[in-house]
């Protein structure tokens, strides 16, 4: 009798496995790791082309403590093979705690671009602590 319901316990932990969906390599593919750091606690760059040119430039941070501040560079880069990119526009701005950009640009077709943003956080005492980069998605005009 024991032996029956170990047996019939192993089929259904068994079954329960088989039935669990598990993730493919294009489902891992997908997922977006991000790394931790210390005074940051989100931050992202984003690019947005539209029909006649005008490029959409944005970068947002968001750091974990308002004593310190937030240097944010956003640059719109453009590449022709993919492989080097060049800096055609740039903007700056600082904050305490949360800093952000959305700036416009009209680029030329033919073009790959992107946007590249870092932030440079600086402790009360003015003292750069982190350096954080973030890239757009790459798009086409």
């Amino acid at each position: 009798m024991k032996k029956n319901i170990l047996t019939h316990a192993f089929c259904f932990v068994l079954m329960v496995f088989l039935l669990v969906p598990t993730a493919s390599a294009t489902d891992l593919a997908n997922i977006s790791v991000q790394p931790r750091y210390t005074h940051v606690r989100n931050f992202c760059a984003d690019l947005y082309i539209s029909g006649d040119g005008c490029a959409q430039c944005g970068g947002e941070v968001e750091l974990r403590d308002s004593s310190y501040s937030a240097n944010l560079t956003v640059e719109l880069q453009r590449s022709s093979n993919g492989r080097s990119w060049s800096t055609i526009k740039d903007w700056t701005t600082s904050d305490t705690r949360f800093a952000s950009l959305d700036k416009e640009w009209y680029v030329s077709s033919g073009y790959k671009y992107r946007v590249y943003a870092t932030v440079e956080v600086s402790a009360p005492d003015g003292t750069v602590v982190e350096t954080v980069p973030a890239y757009s998605p790459t798009s086409e005009y």
